[in-house]
């Protein structure tokens, strides 16, 4: 494992930084592997060739024997996926071992002769495991399916094949099938010589792409091409139409693309969707493309058609040129560039992009008979010459690539050319080996008969050091199968272009400069250095040691220095051209970028080259709904790994020593940036060389601190990947499936370039490694988590460094505590345990993740009072930090707590273990919450209390602080910032604000106003008796509350009265009923009552009250609202007669209505008349009991029953006594008519004398009650009395006036009367 110069470990700066140097880097790289597309030009050096004989192997002689015995066909070809060759005599196939010259088996598979061979993978669930491989085999009559069985021997690390036949056949309906071609699922397609596409298909329903069959011997061949109208039209008529024999067919595994070639030039697209369907698209002719791109005269050129190939880009790509999904060859050795392109009718089109001719290195057309397409190499088999073919090799050279600045990647595009090298086979295996001449010499000729890319074998014996196809580098080795022998060609990079340069000619460098540019010059160098540094060499090149001592120095001699971009001020000079320096003012504008060095950049290309294959891919694949894993192998992952392990081993090893030596090796460096010293004055040139220095100085510390962060960043992604690794090694899909929710989003959204820079990245990290400890916890093998703790801290310690240990070690102590609480009863010790873990957690609060499970876990141990703590102290942290996800997880969780601790009853609090500190702690927790200077929690504490109902809000009012008091007026929750103000004892606040929702929210009942106003009342009252009454403030208040209590209050009487007056509001008209229902929304004003609801609809009791609180008087007006509320109540009837009796339960109703009123309104004289109420009540009750006599002949004069309601309202007797005597002197003076039934009955019983002596009799009643007769003699003790309520000279005057009245009156029983008044007088 590289280690990190120093203890400090890289910043989230650097890695940025070095990560968008990546980013342009693999930008580069990826549009390096598809400039082909943009293409245009030939070079023809001799100097690199691009294609190298690595190795021949003759064909065995007893093989090349049969050709003697063919009698009608024979094939060949290669398959390189087991390392065999294949050959056809007639109905023979022969396999050739070509790694072993004479190992060669002959089958006799076929009675016919046989037209072609594929190799393809098995369908799923057909066959059993030791089928690697199945071999299709199609003759003249008949398609035969075998198995192919591998078996490996280690020792050789080669293996035999054995071909098992199978039971799958089908007629081929005398059909050649020219060529097959398969997909990684399986499935089989024909090439029909009669132009059309078929399938072959094979095996039981289950996992078929063809639901329809279901027996497991099924073999069918489907016709793809097959139309109705093919069937109903004649046979003589498809003769006159001629065919078009299918040729060729290729199948693209990104994008479900199958494509078909047709002898005469017919492009076919079919989309494979849904796993089994196969439509066809579109098709295009290949010759109209060439005369539309290359002219007519190209085109009206006899050739034929050869070969079909996918280009097999993935759709993660990044390029920034045109897609190209299949190329064309003729032979004419011509290239047509096909791309596919979706219609406006939402069908795919194939499009013609590009012609490429054939480059002219003779004047006669060349005669191509067999080609070979990889990602932009060709290789192709020239036969003009009738004795031997000519390999003609062509590698698109990106010319000159390099990082010009930071913020821009510069590709000379307009020097992208195809290098091509064309070598005779003859000369081209006599350059190998000089023996071979003789064996060469003695063939008339030779051939090429096929070309094949070479992969290697993979299988469970040697796995280790496999690496798929698509992690290679490009494909660098190629076979060619002659008539004489199978050659392994070596494609020519250049880095191996470089390495044969440093061998040879270490100083002739010029032209590969020319050719390539001093970055790739310095990445190629890097490369070769590094493969001395690698751990496991067996995967990649093997380089002389000689040529890594070169690399090294030319690296240090070409690398170059970091270069300041000239300054330019944006003020000219005096003489019109620019002033470099204007010393004394500011410029306006100064450039002050610089050139990194062309080492840095071929250090970022060497990195970025490594990595460019992952760095923008997402590394995890859902296999179904819920099945997540890894997209990538072990294996895969170690070759990359050991790729940038040797980068950072580089960098360690002779860059970063390079800083305290002072760069020595960037001293050899053009400086181009200095002016001659001569004719300067010796200020300037001081001044000049001194500003130089430090430029460079600058510019060096600059590149410097730039690789240092690229090593820290190849040392990340190394980590990263050996993560990766363990993760996979501990089935990985079933600790994604333990992650939470949001973690399992993150894990499919994020790339690996990602996951080792970002936040996001390091906290999915932490996840997994917090998960993976919680996996490994469940076991009980002893020393378990210690091997996992030793292997993740020498494996990748940026992701379990020093915090994640901390973490861990926090875990483990919770761990320990849930293990004691379970097996002990001793608290103490399961406390002490997790006050231990939280001091950990203390150390990584910024780094922790997953807070729900560590505050739950230490929950459950019931220290609640040290959760609190903890949390109250990380939201502090984490808010400092602006970590707003974790802040917002937080709050939730303290609220959650707060709920279940801090607002239930105080029985339901009792934690147990911490019996002595349950409420110490609660009064401290709210006290460090009242100190937590964050205003957003207290909002959201604020906002969580409100919806808790009273025990929210009760807690709420207790949380002093001024950030509550904001957000309380924020909200207009009035109805609990007064409880907050009254907590505080801020009285005055706490009534204001009372009284503020009692006038103006709309949404609370007339009742809750009241008995706000009557709590502002006594918050004022009390706020007054704090202050002594001082403040003429607070006595304002008081009164602005008292009138508002009133205002309710009158509003209270009159929906009481409505309700009684009119119940069902049926004969209430608008707009009275609106103000009506204005009734229990606002505070109105009296004048609105008034007019618009009492006084419409007689509500009497209303509008006394009105006059009461509005202190109006009106005399008449009170009279008549009296008169109308006694005899509508004594006649409720409206059809009832004049004369009629008022009943006696009416009497009752009205003493009770009398009373109520009495006790509301006698406070005010205004509204309560007392001396009229006492002559109207009396008259009214004479005339009752005067009816009453003459009903029943009944001697009845008089009762006190008037008397003594005024005595239940709470009125002296003084008071009655002295209205009454003022009703004996009026007489008959007023008589109030009664109303009922809507009309006015006059009453003229009070004119008689007989109503005097009726309030004679009341009067002397009340002074009897304050008489005392003992032994029939008079005691006059009332005189006296104190506690009689009747006054002397009140007494006398009544006396005498009574007395007054007898006199004059004629009434029987008047002499006794006079008889006791005058008693009493005497």
């Amino acid at each position: 494992m590289v280690e990190s110069p120093g203890p400090r470990l890289a910043s989230q700066s650097e890695l940025h930084h070095a990560s968008s140097w990546i980013e342009k880097g693999v930008s580069q790289s990826l549009q390096s592997k598809s400039v082909w597309k943009e293409a245009s030009q030939y070079s023809f050096s001799k100097e690199y060739p691009d294609l190298v004989l690595k190795k021949v192997t003759p064909l065995p002689s007893a093989l090349v024997e049969q050709y003697a015995y063919v009698e009608s066909k024979c094939f060949m070809g290669i398959f390189p996926e087991i390392e065999r060759a294949w050959f056809t005599v007639d109905n023979k196939l022969f396999l050739w071992n070509y790694n072993h010259e004479s190992d060669f088996v002959a089958y006799d598979v076929s009675d016919q002769v046989i037209v072609s061979v594929c190799l393809a993978s098995p369908r799923p669930g057909v066959f059993t495991e030791r089928f690697r491989y199945v071999l299709i085999v199609a003759n003249t009559v008949e398609i035969l399916l075998f198995g192919v069985n591998v078996v490996s021997t280690v020792p050789t690390r080669s293996f035999d094949i054995l071909l098992v036949p199978t039971k799958f056949r089908v007629s081929t309906d005398y059909v050649s099938m020219l060529r097959m071609c398969s997909t990684p699922e399986g499935r089989v397609f024909l090439c029909g010589s009669d132009g059309c596409l078929y399938e072959f298909v094979y095996g039981s329903s289950s996992g078929s792409s063809f639901p329809w069959f279901a027996r497991s011997n099924y073999c069918q061949k489907v016709n793809h091409s097959f139309s109705l109208a093919q069937y109903l039209l004649p046979d003589i008529f498809k003769r006159f139409m001629g065919e078009d024999p299918l040729i060729d067919c290729c199948f693209d595994r990104f994008h479900s693309y199958l494509f078909t070639l047709s002898e005469k030039g017919t492009v076919t697209l079919y989309h494979l969707s849904g796993g089994f369907h196969l439509s066809r698209c579109s098709y295009v002719n290949v010759v109209d493309d060439i005369g539309r791109l290359g002219g007519m005269e190209v085109r009206n050129r006899s050739r034929s058609f050869l070969n079909i190939y996918c280009s097999c880009e993935s759709k993660s790509t990044l390029s920034s040129t045109s897609s190209v999904e299949v190329v064309v060859f003729s032979s004419l050795g011509e290239r047509i560039y096909y791309s596919v392109v979706s219609s406006v009718l939402g069908s795919f089109v194939l499009k013609a992009q590009k012609y490429r001719p054939f480059p002219s290195l003779e004047t006669s057309l060349p005669l191509i008979h067999v080609t070979l397409w990889s990602k932009g190499f060709v290789l192709m088999a020239d036969a003009r010459d009738v004795m031997h073919d000519s390999i003609i090799a062509i590698q698109p050279s990106v010319g000159k690539l390099s990082l010009s600045s930071e913020s821009e990647t510069q590709v000379a595009q307009s020097e992208i050319a195809e290098s091509v090298t064309q070598i005779s086979l003859h000369d081209f295996v006599s350059q190998l080996d000089s023996s071979l001449q003789l064996f060469q010499s003695s063939l008339s000729q030779i051939k090429a008969w096929d070309f094949a890319e070479k992969t290697f074998y993979s299988s469970s014996d040697h796995h280790y050091y496999y690496v798929s196809p698509e992690w290679e580098e490009e494909k660098n080795l190629f076979l060619c199968l002659t008539n004489t022998a199978l050659l392994e060609v070596e494609r020519q990079q250049p880095f191996d272009h470089l390495c044969r340069i440093l061998e040879n000619e270490p100083n002739n460098l010029n032209s590969f400069i020319s050719r390539y540019g001093l970055d790739e010059l310095c990445a190629f160098c890097v490369s070769i250095a590094s493969t001395s540094l690698q751990e496991e060499s067996q995967l990649f090149h093997k380089v002389n040691p000689k040529v890594v001592e070169e690399a090294v120095r030319v690296f240090f001699s070409f690398g170059g220095t970091p270069q300041w971009l000239e300054p330019v001020s944006s003020r000219p000079a005096s003489n019109g051209s620019v002033r470099k320096f204007d010393v004394g003012r500011p410029a306006k504008s100064v450039s002050s970028a610089f050139k990194f060095s062309y080492a840095h950049n071929g250090i970022v290309l060497k990195l970025s080259r490594d990595v460019c294959r992952i760095w923008n891919s997402h590394f995890v694949k859902k296999e179904n709904d819920e099945f997540i894993t890894l997209c990538w192998t072990p294996q895969q992952m170690r070759a990359v790994k050991i790729r940038v392990q040797a980068t950072a081993l580089f960098i360690q090893k002779y860059i970063i020593p390079g800083y305290d030596s002072s760069f020595t090796w960037l001293s050899n460096g053009n400086n181009r940036g200095e002016v001659n010293s001569e004719n300067r004055s010796i200020q300037d040139r001081l001044y000049r060389d001194l500003f130089q220095r430090k430029k460079m100085e600058e510019a060096k510390k600059a590149e410097y601190h730039s690789l240092l962060s690229l090593y820290h960043l190849a040392c990340r992604i190394s980590e990263a990947l050996s993560l990766l690794s363990i993760l996979y090694e501990n089935q990985f899909h079933r600790l994604v499936s333990s992650l939470t929710e949001p973690y399992r989003a993150s894990l499919q959204r994020i790339t690996f370039g990602d996951f080792c820079v970002s936040d996001a990245g390091r906290r999915l990290a932490s996840s997994f490694i917090t998960t993976l400890f919680q996996y490994y916890g469940q076991e009980e093998e002893e020393g378990l988590l210690e091997s996992l703790t030793q292997l993740l801290s020498s494996q990748c310690p940026s992701f379990f460094g020093k915090e994640e240990r901390c973490l861990q070690s926090g875990m483990d102590l919770l761990s320990r505590a849930r293990s004691q609480l379970q097996h002990s009863e001793d608290r103490h010790q399961v406390y002490q345990l997790t006050e231990r873990a939280i001091e950990e957690f203390r150390k990584v609060i910024p780094v922790i993740e997953d807070w729900k499970e560590i505050c739950s876990k230490i929950e459950s141990l019931g220290a609640i009072s040290l959760l609190f703590g903890f949390l109250l102290e990380a939201i502090a942290i984490i808010r400092f930090q602006q970590q707003s996800e974790k802040l917002e997880e937080c709050y939730e969780i303290l609220l959650s707590l707060i709920q279940r601790y801090l607002l239930m009853d105080t029985s339901a609090m009792h934690t147990e273990g911490e019996e002595t500190r349950e409420e110490p702690w609660k009064d401290a927790i709210i006290q460090r919450m009242r100190q937590l200077k964050d205003e957003s929690f207290h909002k959201r504490l604020c906002s969580y209390l409100l919806t808790m109902g009273e025990r929210g809000t009760s807690f709420l009012s207790r949380l002093s602080s001024p950030f509550v008091e904001s957000y309380l007026l924020e909200q207009h929750r009035y109805d609990v910032l007064w409880k907050y103000y009254g907590h505080e004892g801020r009285y005055k606040e706490a009534a204001a604000v009372l009284v503020k929702l009692a006038k103006e929210s709309d949404s609370f009942s007339l009742d809750e106003r009241i008995s706000w106003l009557g709590q502002a009342l006594q918050l004022a009252n009390l706020q007054l008796a704090k202050s002594g009454g001082a403040s003429a403030d607070e006595r304002i208040l008081v009164k602005e509350i008292q009138d508002c209590l009133d205002v309710a209050k009158i509003q209270v009487r009159c929906k009481e009265e409505l309700a009684r007056r009119h119940p069902s509001y049926a004969d209430i008209e608008e707009p009275t009923l609106s103000y009506i229902s204005s009734i229990d929304r606002k505070l109105m004003d009296l004048s609105t009552m008034y007019n618009h609801i009492a006084r419409p609809l007689e509500l009497w009791e209303t509008e006394l009250d009105i006059l009461r609180c509005a202190e109006y008087e009106d005399i008449g007006l009170v009279q008549h609202l009296w008169i109308c509320l006694i005899d509508d109540c004594l006649f409720p009837s409206k059809d009832a007669e004049s004369t009629c009796l008022p009943k006696p339960e009416n009497w009752k109703l009205l003493q009770g209505l009398f009373v109520r009123l009495g006790k509301d309104f006698s406070s005010s004289m205004n509204v309560f008349p007392l001396n009229f109420l006492v002559l109207l009540l009396e008259q009214r009750r004479f005339e009752y009991l005067l009816q009453l006599r003459n009903m029943e002949n009944k001697n009845i004069f008089f009762d006190v029953q008037i008397y003594r309601w005024f005595l239940s309202i709470g009125h002296s007797r003084d008071m009655i006594l002295s209205s009454y005597c003022k009703c004996l002197e009026e007489g008959p003076s007023f008589v109030a008519p009664i109303r009922t039934g809507g009309s006015r009955i006059e009453v003229t019983s009070w004119s008689d004398d007989r109503a005097q002596f009726h309030l004679i009799q009341v009067v002397k009643n009340i002074l009897e009650e304050q008489i005392s007769v003992e032994s029939g003699s008079r005691i006059s003790l009332f005189v006296s009395d104190q506690t009689a309520g009747l006054r002397e000279d009140s007494l006398q005057r009544a006396v005498s006036l009574c007395c007054n009245r007898l006199r004059v009156i004629h009434v029987e029983g008047k002499e006794a009367l006079l008889n006791t008044f005058s008693s009493w007088r005497e």
